[in-house]
């Protein structure tokens, strides 16, 4: 389990979890700090997680983290959002791109009543 001691605004994105594994080896001798150090970086794999602190009235986003395209990239991809406002409350959003000349957006912005889904 996972757990944040306190919030803070500021700090809302900035938290990341690395989960490592290796596929173990049927040796039981070696200690699991033993068995970390002497693995070779070539066998291990990485995961990360990136933590995002969401107070109940904020919009839930589909996909959480990454959106991906999948190619052949010889016409156009798309790729969906999904916002969910679990609140009591009406709530507006807008989306925009780091990159506007690369990536096209609709709806960009809009607004929805309470505990609908966009």
């Amino acid at each position: 389990m996972l757990q944040p001691f306190n919030y803070n605004a500021a700090e809302k994105f900035n938290h990341k979890f690395m989960i490592q594994s290796i596929i173990a080896t049927d040796d039981p001798r070696p200690t699991m700090e033993q068995l970390w150090k002497d693995a070779p970086r070539s066998k291990l794999m990485d995961s990360r997680l990136f933590c995002l602190l969401r107070l109940p009235e904020e919009l839930l986003v589909e996909p959480s983290r990454d959106l991906v395209f999948e190619g052949p990239f010889v016409k156009p991809i798309t790729s969906v959002i999904k916002l969910i406002n679990p609140s009591s409350h009406n709530i507006c959003f807008r989306i925009t791109a780091s990159s506007p000349d690369h990536f096209s957006i609709t709806p960009s912005h809009g607004c929805f009543v309470r505990s609908r889904k966009f």
